[in-house]
């Protein structure tokens, strides 16, 4: 459903807020597209099984096939049961792993100092015929983060990494790869900023008021909110 909607909203011309006069930028630091190079591996000292087994708890996993040879690759998020001031000093929030499993080794892992896990799958983001990795964290009230990994079976790249506040909403505009629609909510009043995949990363093309998006969406359901008249039931 939600993909026959964005597709709707794609086709009915409310896109056509990021054209025109909408303005073209590169993000602020604050919420900047990561380049499609490796994400930094962790450098902190292993933590033991007791250790793990004592402060973390798994949040999830997902496993999905990454070539045309079958290979398939395992991502597991690991993150605190127990309250902040009790982990020992230096030990990270949450912990992301992802494992080439036909080989049996680690392609990547990631201690996050600040941040929670909210949800973790799979899409095909890149239209190819293979799903990317799709995260999105939490920091608490300070901000949220939409993450696209790519994965192989030697290597991982980080697609598309930024934060925002109010929403991130991965779209299939022409069935060829997603694009994302985020609003940071860093900024009032609010606006809405169209991610396109360009080579191998993530790239801002435009950007609308939020408001204006919205009401361009509402009016394409107006009529399907509003009761039908008397007798025509």
């Amino acid at each position: 459903m939600q993909r026959y909607i964005l597709t709707l909203v794609a086709t009915t011309g409310i896109l056509g807020s990021f054209g025109g006069g909408c303005t073209t930028r590169t993000p602020s630091a604050a919420h900047t597209t990561a380049s499609a190079q490796a994400p930094e591996a962790s450098s902190r000292r292993q933590i033991s099984e007791e250790e793990r087994q004592k402060y973390y708890r798994d949040f999830g996993s997902v496993t999905w096939r990454v070539d045309d040879k079958g290979t398939l690759a395992e991502a597991r998020i690991e993150t605190a049961k127990v309250l902040l001031d009790a982990l020992p000093e230096g030990f990270p929030v949450s912990r992301i792993v992802i494992n080439n499993v036909t080989s049996g080794t680690t392609l990547f892992t990631e201690d996050l100092d600040s941040d929670f896990p909210l949800s973790m799958y799979t899409r095909n983001a890149n239209g190819d015929a293979y799903d990317e990795l799709i995260l999105a964290l939490s920091a608490g009230a300070s901000a949220n983060q939409l993450r696209i990994l790519s994965v192989s079976a030697t290597n991982v790249r980080e697609l598309l990494a930024v934060q925002y506040r109010i929403e991130a909403t991965l779209l299939d505009l022409d069935g060829r790869g997603m694009s994302v629609l985020v609003t940071p909510g860093f900024d009032r009043p609010y606006t809405t900023t169209l991610y396109v995949l360009k080579g191998d990363r993530f790239e801002p093309v435009g950007t609308a008021s939020r408001e204006k998006v919205v009401a361009a969406i509402n009016r394409q359901f107006d009529s399907a909110a509003k009761p039908p008249p008397k007798g025509k039931r």
